[in-house]
């Protein structure tokens, strides 16, 4: 018979002596009824993700960028979800000209990640998990359920290394960062065409071709529900 709770004592135990390893686990993970350290690991995992239920924040989007940094580097553990009125360049670590965007009356936000400039609005769905980093989360499982969301009303859904894709084209992509104790997993869903502010604004050409959802397949507002319902409800 499993005994999750006690496993998860004796490897807290374990580590806080400084003697765990995989191998040493092993029989321990046996004794509590796991046939491998894997299987415990994965159970684990899920259980401790079903036993946490963050708090949704929704953030204007001029304060995003600060609001999310602290809480990134502060541990102030949840979702955040961006909101407010006009276009957007989410900004990694690359170049962006900073005085086009002010002519074309797009606001800069400064998200310190590696990859490239996404453009936005409050149309899309734009949401930042900020989580303990105890719980282990996988990125590409994260990425592969919201596909599966996504996927449940948009016909070729798809996921291809951090993007999402519909028919083959670009209608997300996702960054990663872990920061002290916190796992940060960010993604804008696009429900609009910017391909003439993409093709002014980002230098950084992607290979693959962006798009977007088209509403009357699946709404922004519709999106968030079935996503809350997940990470919050823990009903999918």
């Amino acid at each position: 018979m499993l005994n999750l709770k006690e496993a998860i004592q004796a490897e807290q135990q374990l580590r806080k002596e400084g003697q765990y390893d995989v191998r040493s686990f092993a029989p321990v993970a046996k004794e509590f009824g796991f046939d491998t350290v894997k299987d415990y690991v994965e159970k684990r995992n899920a259980y401790f993700f079903q036993e946490w239920i963050p708090e949704v924040f929704y953030v204007d989007i001029s304060k995003y960028a600060k609001v999310t940094e602290d809480a990134i580097q502060n541990n102030k553990y949840g979702i955040y979800i961006s909101k407010g009125k006009g276009v957007h360049a989410y900004h990694g670590l690359g170049e962006i000209d900073r005085e086009l965007c002010k002519k074309l009356g797009v606001l800069v936000v400064d998200l310190n990640y590696t990859g490239g400039t996404i453009i936005g609005s409050a149309q899309d769905f734009s949401i930042i998990l900020v989580a303990p980093s105890y719980l282990q989360l996988e990125p590409q499982k994260i990425l592969a359920k919201f596909t599966e969301i996504v996927g449940k009303y948009v016909p070729e859904t798809s996921f291809d290394g951090n993007d999402i894709l519909v028919s083959g084209k670009k209608i997300a992509g996702a960054m990663t960062r872990t920061v002290g104790n916190s796992f940060v997993w960010a993604t804008q869903v696009t429900f609009n065409d910017y391909s003439e502010y993409i093709e002014k604004i980002c230098t950084k050409k992607s290979s693959k071709a962006p798009s977007f959802i088209d509403p009357s397949l699946l709404t922004r507002e519709r999106l968030e529900k079935d996503v809350l319902a997940w990470l919050v409800d823990k009903n999918q």
